[in-house]
């Protein structure tokens, strides 16, 4: 299994800097961080991702689409199937827009 690896700017952003402020994946002298790609699959440009970080167990799924540079990325929340969201991100990230 190969270590997980940010792709495009705007991913390395959303995956990079979690809401507690640790960077992922940053070697310092005193905590390092892993985070373990599952499993990834691509289709007509479209990267997908699941996640999964060792240090606080959250498990997230990351979208690249190389054709417009769009990327994003969903935390699999409690109650949430991580397959479910692996193979329909879209419609999980268009749920979560609309109910706020």
């Amino acid at each position: 299994m190969r270590a997980a690896v940010p792709r495009g700017r705007k991913l390395a952003r959303l995956w990079n800097t979690p809401s507690d402020g640790i960077v992922l994946g940053a070697m310092t002298p005193t905590i390092t961080h892993l985070t373990r790609e599952l499993d990834s699959r691509t289709f007509d440009g479209i990267e997908v991702r699941l996640l999964w970080s060792e240090h606080d167990g959250r498990v997230l799924v990351a979208v690249n689409d190389s054709k417009t540079g769009d990327s994003f990325s969903l935390e699999v929340h409690e109650g949430e199937r991580a397959m479910d969201v692996f193979h329909h991100p879209y419609a999980y990230a268009a749920s979560r827009t609309s109910t706020r």
